[in-house]
């Protein structure tokens, strides 16, 4: 199930690796301007958010419990969690979990999927399980990766897809 926001879901992780690339650890919470997310801050948000699209789908979590404080939703870009995850590590818990939920989908039946879930700020958007595994993988990814494909051209690095 959900075979197309799968594919759209390599689309993104190709995205994230063209993004990530030439951006240094050093880098990693400079704040384009006050309120604004740091490149670490959105990869270890879209990091939490695979796990949160792996624990609808029954795949183990791999975010230590203070990545999903230090960039859960409301969590403040300029608090950084001590360590620090590095630009390498968020990276590959996001594509190795990503890549986890959509192996678990091919086997996943329709009836779990199309159950409602309980994470009450996006029900009305997403009621089921399906819907909001589907916004993790595609929308909310995407959402982010713009904000980063801004902070690159804020500090001078080049466009990455080329058109």
């Amino acid at each position: 199930m959900l075979e197309r926001e799968c594919l759209l879901n390599e689309f993104v992780l190709y995205y994230l690796q063209k993004l990530v690339d030439g951006i240094e650890d050093s880098e990693l919470d400079l704040q384009p301007a006050p309120g604004l997310n740091t490149p670490r801050w959105i990869l270890g948000h879209l990091a939490v958010a695979a796990d949160f699209a792996a624990k609808w789908t029954k795949v183990p979590t791999r975010c230590p419990k203070l990545w999903y404080k230090a960039f859960g939703p409301g969590s403040n870009p300029k608090e950084v969690p001590s360590p620090a995850p590095t630009k390498e590590e968020l990276v590959a818990v996001i594509i190795e979990q990503c890549r986890s939920v959509a192996n678990a989908l091919k086997s996943a039946s329709p009836e779990a999927l199309n159950q409602p879930h309980d994470f009450a700020p996006v029900m009305k958007a997403f009621p089921s399980i399906a819907d909001f595994v589907a916004h993790l993988l595609t929308t909310h990814p995407m959402l982010h990766l713009g904000q980063l494909s801004v902070w690159r051209r804020l500090h001078g690095k080049p466009a990455v897809l080329g058109f």
